[in-house]
């Protein structure tokens, strides 16, 4: 069994009662003092194994529960580290039994795996963007843009209820129609703005009310300030339309997939 190096908070060899939490993996790192709190504010340290370390803090049970709290502590921790460099995170919820077993069944058992996806990630940022409609102007623009859809909206306007179910039920199909037409259309105007810029784009295919566009940027650090450029543009085009919500830059989460079977 290889041995379990704990550098940072704790000495080498010295295990706390309970489990130990594994945030992500980075590159062995010399100091650790400005990370962030840990889950159940623990305090953050690393076990390393030759050049790799997993950034992790002890917790007292098998169970961790996703509270709004301890989601935004593994964040600020992921994003604590990422600030002096590469780290490739673990979902939430990522325990092992002790140190030891963070080595022999993460650090050393997936040593490749691990480096190559660091190298190949250096100098890498995720940006996350998502894009709403303005729901009035949105159908404003629906119903200007089609003269049947108005018609309709007119005739259901006209009469009473009761005796334009049938229409009503037209006008709703023909409005959902329309709005899927123009969403597909402007989430591909969208990412088409952004993608000569990114390395790698991942489009989220949930379906949210008003929801133009989820997509996941992978990007070089050097390319973050044309992003924040073409996402301004993007947002005066689309003024009185749209809105944006534009966030990183960000360790890249969609972009690495490391499963483990020690899962809470």
């Amino acid at each position: 069994m290889a041995a379990a190096e704990a550098a940072g908070s704790r000495s080498a060899g010295t295990e706390a009662a309970g489990y130990v939490y594994v945030y992500g993996v980075c590159r062995r790192r010399d100091a650790v003092e400005a990370w962030s709190e840990g889950i159940a504010g623990g305090e953050v340290d690393q076990v390393v194994h030759r050049d790799l370390a997993a950034i992790v803090s002890d917790v007292p049970g098998p169970r961790v529960r996703a509270t709004r709290r301890d989601l935004m502590r593994h964040s600020n921790v992921l994003a604590s580290v990422f600030e002096d460099g590469e780290v490739l995170p673990l979902r939430f919820g990522t325990l092992y039994p002790d140190r030891n077993a963070v080595v022999d069944s993460l650090l050393a058992a997936r040593h490749g795996e691990l480096h190559d996806l660091l190298a190949r990630l250096e100098g890498k940022v995720e940006l996350s963007v998502k894009a709403f409609y303005d729901e009035r102007a949105i159908l404003a623009e629906v119903v200007n843009g089609d003269p049947r859809i108005a018609r309709l909206r007119d005739a259901t306007r006209s009469q009473p209820p009761a005796a334009t179910q049938g229409l009503r039920l037209e006008l709703g199909e023909a409005v959902a129609h329309a709005l899927e037409s123009r969403r597909a259309a402007d989430a591909e105007a969208i990412v088409a703005r952004v993608q000569p810029l990114s390395d790698a784009i991942v489009v989220d295919d949930q379906q949210v009310e008003n929801l133009v566009v989820k997509a996941a940027l992978l990007v070089d650090r050097t390319r973050v300030a044309a992003i924040d450029a073409a996402m301004d543009a993007l947002a005066r085009d689309q003024a009185g339309r749209m809105q944006f919500k534009y966030v990183g830059p960000l360790p890249p989460h969609t972009f690495v997939a490391i499963e483990s079977s020690e899962r809470a």
